[in-house]
């Protein structure tokens, strides 16, 4: 389709709006990477939160005589323990995030260094045609960043994955948490009060968790059409380029 724009103007919109869309994608990873060191900060800090709690509630195990008051505590050290655990997984997937969008920074500026030579290619599609090393510079550097882009689309589907399986999790755990607490109603016995305080307590935690895996889930879709939009720009510049044989 692109081979076939007939006069310069037609050419010289394109490459002008491929220009656009590779400045636009490297602004949205600037972005993103101010976004993503936002979030694993707070996430360190909950990590820091879970380990100090879980710590202080250890702790009590050792001076509570109480056989069930005992039971209750290692169940709320527990309960921080594994909301830790969680948060500390939501980080590495960020982290995982954060390689994804350095190795497509790096793709972006490959594009913009690659821009020069389409747009000579554009300038005299259908007329004389570019160099010859021009041509070679441009298909082999396209070649590069494509195999970069089908790679990182693969680990961004998995990342994916990994998020929705997390956040399935979190919710069915927390629908079972919340059906036991309803369950207890507002207990007058001492130990039934301490129980449903656990309970309270990993719903939420449960429901940070789940505002945790919500603001991951987005990070990773802002990334996906980042790179959806550079396989538009790679798939332009092969049709441009596809005009000289």
């Amino acid at each position: 389709m692109l081979a076939s724009c007939g006069n310069g103007k037609q050419w010289n919109e394109l490459v002008r709006s491929l220009g656009q869309k590779i400045s636009a994608s490297e602004r949205e990873l600037t972005s993103m990477r101010s976004d993503l060191a936002n979030q694993r900060l707070e996430l360190e800090r909950e990590v820091v939160y879970s380990q100090r709690e879980d710590a202080q509630w250890a702790g009590l195990t050792r001076t509570e005589n109480d056989p069930s008051m005992r039971a209750i505590i290692s169940a709320m050290s527990n309960g921080f323990q594994q909301y830790g655990g969680q948060v500390m997984a939501v980080e590495q997937e960020l982290g995982n995030l954060k390689l994804l969008t350095d190795s497509l920074t790096t793709d972006v500026q490959a594009l913009a260094l690659l821009q020069p030579d389409i747009e000579a290619a554009a300038r005299v599609a259908g007329s004389a045609a570019p160099t010859q090393e021009q041509l070679t510079i441009a298909r082999k550097g396209i070649v590069i960043v494509d195999q970069h882009l089908w790679k990182s689309t693969d680990q961004l589907t998995a990342l994916g994955k990994r998020l929705a399986d997390y956040t399935a999790a979190s919710l069915d755990y927390g629908k079972q948490v919340q059906e036991l607490s309803d369950g207890l109603g507002t207990p007058a016995d001492r130990i039934k009060q301490w129980e449903k305080e656990v309970m309270q307590t990993e719903l939420q935690n449960t429901a940070k968790e789940e505002k945790q895996l919500k603001e991951a889930r987005s990070l990773a879709g802002r990334l996906a059409h980042v790179v959806l939009e550079l396989h538009d720009v790679v798939k332009a510049q092969e049709e441009i380029l596809s005009a000289y044989k």
